[in-house]
């Protein structure tokens, strides 16, 4: 499958893509820790579909503020889903 580079990320199949990873995306342009995360996995090939695979990726040797950045995005990312499914 030819992989389709877009302005955030580069996308192979976005029906794979968790709702956190898919925000987390959105938060490119932001200038603190999350968005250097969202920066960091979009120069990321590989990057991975799910919070899972994220968490399970930056436990193999990340700096303490990838993993720190990781943690405020999951919960920044549950108070906005929170917040999404109360104005619905």
């Amino acid at each position: 499958m030819e992989l389709k580079r877009t302005k955030r990320v580069v996308v192979d199949d976005w029906d794979r893509v968790s709702p956190f990873i898919a925000w987390l995306q959105q938060q490119i342009n932001r200038d603190d820790p999350i968005g250097d995360l969202a920066r960091d996995l979009a120069e990321d090939s590989g990057y991975p579909l799910t919070a899972g695979a994220l968490r399970r990726r930056l436990s193999r040797g990340a700096c303490s503020g990838a993993v720190r950045a990781f943690k405020e995005a999951l919960v920044e990312f549950r108070l906005f889903e929170r917040l999404r499914k109360n104005l619905l």
